[in-house]
């Protein structure tokens, strides 16, 4: 009984697919990001501020292509580049900040 669940479960496995992949880097798309923080008195969440980014406009540093990282509060109205960002194509995603300074 062991072997043949093993060989089902091998066979399974064969036709089994992953969910499918979206880039995140895209100029399409818009992330939030919401912070807190705590007020000691009572436990419970306190100064919450929602941020909004978006890449937008490509730019070339040392001949590597990067979308420009903009950042926005929760308006929404001004817009302020914190960065660069890429994503290369084994899908990894490298954020370049203002100083030149990159990583994953």
């Amino acid at each position: 009984m062991k072997i043949l669940f093993f060989i089902l479960s091998v066979m399974s496995s064969a036709v089994i697919h992953g969910q499918s992949y979206f880039p995140l880097v895209d100029s399409s798309k818009k992330w939030s990001e919401m912070t807190c923080g705590v007020d000691a008195w009572n436990i419970s969440p306190a100064n919450c501020e929602t941020s909004f980014f978006k890449f937008s406009g490509d730019t070339v540093i040392n001949n590597i292509t990067y979308f420009k990282a903009y950042k926005s509060g929760t308006l929404e109205q001004s817009w302020e580049i914190q960065g660069f960002i890429r994503e290369n194509a084994e899908k990894k995603v490298y954020f370049r900040n203002l100083l030149g300074l990159e990583g994953l």
